[in-house]
């Protein structure tokens, strides 16, 4: 292949990029004017429709306004009248008015009137008053001193008659007090400093022959007491407390009075030495 061959050729292939960039080029560039007229058409319609709305709502508001017009003048009208009668109204009210002064002015110098005689009355009654509280104050003095004459004459007779119970009470308890001693072969002068009040209670623990029992100082049990120990209707012996606290005792158990162990849970009670 000679030079000029060779130059052709890239020539052609020259030429041929340069008509491919340039078809390219056009169709990127291409519109198409058809679907543009369409587009174009429509926002042409869409504009004349609202033209038409908008038109119809301008005639809507000049007919609302004409009707507006027509109200607010029939309005005018009604507000003028009704202003000359509320005119006419106050004119009225201004003559009653001035006929209210003249029997205001009338009233005011009958009541200037009454309050001349009222000051006089009051004066009277003031004087009465007065002595009606003078007679009043001597009245509840005479009746606060019968009142303290009658609250002391019913305190008298209330002291009376609380003495009066009483000694029936002292009565009665000293002939139980007199029956209860002789009924335990007492007297009046007999020591009962070593007898155990009436008590009842249980056997908490056995050790030798001593027993802690449930009963002790607060109840009113002191050592030297005595104490019989029981199981239901059974017999079991004698003890005699050595030391007692406030809730409990130590009982120290008579040999020649025991007839059978004694176990926990046993029935105490007290008895007269």
């Amino acid at each position: 292949m000679t030079l000029v061959g060779k130059i052709f050729i890239v020539l052609i292939l020259f030429m041929s990029v340069m008509f491919m960039a340039f078809a390219v080029s056009v169709y990127s560039t291409h519109i198409n004017w058809k679907e543009r007229v369409a587009t174009v058409q429509q926002q042409v319609n869409t504009t004349r429709q609202d033209k038409d709305r908008l038109a119809a709502e301008v005639e809507s508001l000049k007919t609302s306004l004409s009707f507006e017009r027509a109200a607010r003048r029939e309005a005018l009208v009604n507000l003028e009248q009704r202003a000359q009668e509320k005119t006419q109204l106050l004119e009225a009210k201004e003559r009653q008015y001035q006929d209210l002064l003249a029997q205001q002015r009338n009233a005011i110098q009958s009541v200037e009137n009454a309050q001349r005689q009222s000051d006089q009355l009051q004066a009277q009654v003031t004087d009465l008053r007065q002595q009606i509280l003078d007679a009043q104050q001597d009245r509840d003095a005479q009746f606060a001193t019968v009142r303290k004459l009658t609250d002391q004459l019913h305190e008298a007779e209330s002291i009376r008659a609380n003495l009066e119970r009483r000694r029936q009470k002292l009565e009665e308890d000293l002939a139980m007090s007199t029956n209860v001693l002789k009924v335990n072969g007492l007297s009046k002068d007999s020591d009962v400093t070593g007898i155990p009040p009436k008590l009842y209670g249980q056997v908490r623990s056995v050790g030798n022959d001593l027993i802690e029992i449930t009963i002790g100082k607060d109840d009113g049990l002191q050592p030297g007491h005595t104490v019989e120990v029981s199981r239901q209707d059974r017999y079991l012996g004698r003890g005699v407390v050595t030391r007692v606290s406030y809730d409990s005792a130590v009982a120290r158990l008579l040999t020649e009075y025991k007839k059978a162990p004694i176990r926990e849970g046993d029935s105490v009670q007290t008895k007269v030495r």
